[in-house]
């Protein structure tokens, strides 16, 4: 699984579209439409109702979302790991971090809430991290 993958699935899941992703991410949208797709065939089940330009997130794609936030964070974690031997943690880094972990616990108090009801995370309570593509940064 690429977490280069993963970071475009969560652009998509928040903007909801294909092509204002690509557009975010310096994409071409046939190759958000194929990362997309690698995701959807490692995992085996659809991500995204495609239904025109507009996508929405599939019941298991919602579910997949919180995972995939939560693999981005331990990467990251990861990544300053290395950063730590080589320098100290920037201030902006140790915030991002914490920002994280609020943003976490933000998404599943959440989940919880809205698995009672729609099922649907609201957009408030999604996280807008701009994860790093590489931990070369």
């Amino acid at each position: 699984m690429d977490i280069k993958n993963i970071e475009t699935f969560l652009r998509v899941a928040e903007l909801e579209n294909f092509t204002k992703a690509a557009e975010e991410l310096s994409y071409a949208q046939s190759t958000v439409t194929t990362q997309i797709q690698q995701l959807e065939r490692e995992l085996g089940f659809p991500l995204f109702d495609r239904v025109g330009k507009h996508v929405s997130l599939t019941q298991l794609g919602e579910k997949f979302r919180a995972h995939a936030d939560d693999i981005l964070h331990i990467w990251f974690q990861a990544c300053m790991l290395g950063r730590r031997k080589r320098t100290s943690i920037s201030e902006s880094a140790a915030s991002v971090v914490s920002q994280t972990s609020f943003t976490n616990s933000r998404r599943a108090e959440a989940m919880a809430a809205s698995n009672a009801s729609s099922g649907k995370v609201p957009p408030s309570a999604r996280s807008t991290i701009p994860w790093p593509t590489s931990c070369m940064r």
